[in-house]
């Protein structure tokens, strides 16, 4: 369930995109954040509509389906970023 999604995960995986993004500036830097950003989401989606989908706990798939939603519409925005900014 979310509640046993691993932080350790998480904070591990923002430790190495903050490595990544640390010797870059400008449109490089711009570039790599939007990767990031859209690769994270991609995780996150997916995490909270396998959770929507498998718990048999109602107020956990409520809950799941709604930061899905949220996340999927982050997810869209920051594609379009990456679309309009991010690429070269």
């Amino acid at each position: 369930d979310l509640h046993s999604f691993p932080t350790r995960r998480s904070s591990d995986l923002a430790a190495k995109s903050m490595e990544k993004l640390q010797g870059l500036s400008g449109s490089a830097f711009d570039a790599a954040f939007l990767e990031e950003m859209v690769k994270s989401h991609k995780d996150e989606d997916k995490t909270f509509r396998s959770e929507a989908h498998s718990t048999d706990n109602p107020r956990m798939q409520n809950l799941a389906t709604q930061q899905d939603e949220i996340i999927g519409k982050h997810l869209q925005q920051a594609e379009q970023l990456q679309a309009t900014k991010g690429k070269k």
